[in-house]
């Protein structure tokens, strides 16, 4: 359905007494592909003692020809107080683009994956997130059906500015929009 996606999380002790609650309308916003849900990261986004960061992933994606598969990573951290706040805004973690090419066998593809390091440099008393993406496109060329394979790789740090991590996409490898 065409629709934004609201966000509810509750904050629960041991004894399932609520301790916060963090509620934000179209927090996933529709964007023309299915939205296929959200997941809860079983990853650590902090070593700091007394620190809690977790993360949740959404998917959304499109399938026939061609296909899209987009995966964003949010981290929110829980204060002493028990207060939910949101740290990092639709991180796009991954990125799978196919088209098939009539008259060639195999498809083209293209995908790009970030994998999130935690370092040990600090800023406002978060860690630094290294970020190192790949991207890998496979293809044919569409006149002799030849097969190609190219890989990129790069390097970023993302820092803690008070208030959320900051990134700029611009200097991300991007998807060819197959």
């Amino acid at each position: 359905e065409n629709q934004d996606y609201n966000l509810s999380i509750l904050v629960l002790d041991t004894n399932q007494k609520l301790l916060s609650r963090l509620e934000q309308k179209g927090f996933f916003p529709f964007s023309g592909l299915e939205f296929e849900g959200i997941r809860l990261e079983n990853v650590a986004f902090s070593t700091l003692n007394n620190t809690t960061v977790f993360g949740l992933s959404s998917r959304e994606s499109k399938f026939g020809d061609p296909s899209f598969s987009n995966h964003e990573l949010n981290l929110f951290q829980i204060n002493s107080s028990g207060k939910i706040q949101q740290i990092l805004y639709h991180f796009p973690s991954y990125t799978y683009s196919t088209l098939s090419r009539s008259q060639c066998h195999d498809a083209t593809t293209d995908l790009v994956d970030r994998k999130l390091i935690l370092s040990d440099q600090l800023s406002h008393g978060l860690q630094n997130i290294i970020i190192k993406e790949t991207k890998t496109t496979h293809g044919s060329d569409y006149k002799t059906c030849k097969n190609s394979e190219n890989k990129y790789k790069r390097q970023h740090i993302m820092k803690f500015n008070g208030e959320r991590y900051i990134f700029n996409e611009r200097n991300f490898l991007q998807s060819d929009g197959i």
